[in-house]
C-alpha cells in the first residue's frame, strides 16, 4: 500500500511538473526574440548566444587569424565581422582536420569546431592537430551534440560527455565548457524534429531553461 501511496504521489508529482514547464515554455516563446538567429536549429541558440557574449569580452588584436574547420553556416564566423576576416577551410575530404599537415605549427589564433567533433571518426587527433597549429593562447570554440536524434553528413560517430569533453580538450591551458539542455526540448524532438528557433517559438515550445543532466548541446571555449 506504501508503495501505491508513492507512486501515485511521483506520478502526479511529475504530471504537474511536465504541466508547469509546457505554461512556462509558452510564456518564454511569446517573449522569445531570436532576431539573426531564427533560421537556425533552436537547441543552438543558447549556445550561440555564449559564443557572442565570450567573443565580446575577448581582446583580439587586428592581424588575428581565424580559421573555420568542417564546412560553415556562417553563424559564428558572423560574429567576428566585420572587425575580423574568418577563413572557411575547405570541407572533407578536401581538407582532414584529422591531418591538418597543409597547416604549419602555431599558424593561427582561433579555430572554430561548429557541430563537428560528432562528425569525425578519431576527434582525439583532431583535436591535438588544432593545438597543434594554435598560438599560445589561441582560442579553440568547439560545440557538439549530446541528446540528439542520429544524423550523418556524411556519418556520426561520437557523443560527448563534459567528462568526455574535458579529457578529450586536456592538453589545453584554460577549458571552459557550458552544456544546455531541457526535457521539454527532448520531447519538442520527439513531436516535431529539429525546428528553427523562430519555429519553435510558433508553436509556443521555446524552452530556454537549462537542466544540467539533460544536456542537449555543448559548447567548449578552449585556451591553449
Amino acid at each position: 500500500m506504501k508503495n501505491k501511496i508513492k507512486f501515485a504521489g511521483e506520478f502526479w508529482t511529475a504530471n504537474i511538473h511536465a504541466i508547469w514547464n509546457r505554461i512556462y515554455a509558452v510564456f518564454q516563446s511569446v517573449m522569445f526574440r531570436p532576431a539573426d538567429l531564427a533560421n537556425y536549429h533552436f537547441h543552438r541558440y543558447t549556445n550561440y548566444k555564449r559564443i557572442e557574449n565570450l567573443i565580446a569580452e575577448t581582446h583580439l588584436d587586428k592581424g588575428v587569424r581565424i580559421i573555420e574547420f568542417g564546412g560553415s553556416n556562417g553563424v559564428i564566423a558572423q560574429m567576428f565581422k566585420p572587425q575580423y576576416e574568418v577563413e572557411v577551410a575547405p570541407n572533407y575530404p578536401e581538407v582532414d582536420i584529422q591531418s591538418l599537415s597543409d597547416y604549419e605549427n602555431h599558424c593561427c589564433d582561433i579555430i572554430i569546431l561548429d557541430q563537428i567533433l560528432e562528425h569525425i571518426p578519431a576527434p582525439r587527433t583532431a583535436v591535438e592537430e588544432c593545438f597543434r597549429i594554435l598560438r599560445p593562447n589561441g582560442i579553440c570554440i568547439s560545440t557538439t551534440p549530446f541528446l540528439i536524434q542520429i544524423h550523418g553528413y556524411p556519418n556520426d560517430y561520437h557523443r560527448f560527455t563534459e567528462s568526455g569533453l574535458k579529457e578529450l580538450f586536456s592538453q589545453f591551458d584554460s577549458v571552459e565548457i557550458n552544456s544546455w539542455g531541457n526535457r521539454l526540448t527532448l520531447e519538442t524532438f520527439h513531436r516535431y524534429g529539429w525546428l528553427s528557433a523562430k519555429n519553435a517559438r510558433l508553436v509556443g515550445r521555446a524552452a530556454l531553461w537549462n537542466e544540467e543532466m539533460w544536456p542537449i548541446d555543448f559548447l567548449v571555449w578552449a585556451i591553449k
